[in-house]
């Protein structure tokens, strides 16, 4: 066979692979996107669930903070309170232990008494 043949069927064959392996290329190419608009297309819908969730994060955090809050002023209405029954319970104790002091006293002045051991 002569030189030019050879050379036409060199250059039909890098022909041949240049264009397979264009088509390769392609296709890789092709199935790249296709994965890569997959991942956009999930990444959307979780981007759409987290700012759902994220809402409910905030909101459960607000009920938290009205709570806690919430909380805060029944404590310090439970220590008013708590004060509040301290003292009148001294008050109480006072009055009791002036009642007992009157009741000892006048048993003291009545002639009729019989004396106590003290």
């Amino acid at each position: 066979m002569d030189t030019w043949i050879w050379i036409v069927i060199v250059i039909a064959a890098l022909l041949v692979l240049a264009a397979l392996a264009w088509l390769i290329t392609r296709q890789t190419r092709g199935a790249a996107h296709q994965r890569a608009e997959s991942i956009r297309t999930d990444v959307r819908e979780r981007a759409s669930d987290f700012g759902e969730r994220t809402a409910a994060v905030r909101e459960r955090e607000a009920e938290a903070e009205h709570a806690k809050a919430s909380a805060d002023r029944m404590r310090a209405e439970a220590e008013g309170l708590e004060q509040d029954a301290h003292r009148h319970r001294a008050e109480i104790d006072s009055e009791r232990e002036g009642y007992r002091d009157a009741l000892h006293r006048a048993d003291e002045i009545d002639p009729r008494t019989p004396p106590r051991d003290t």
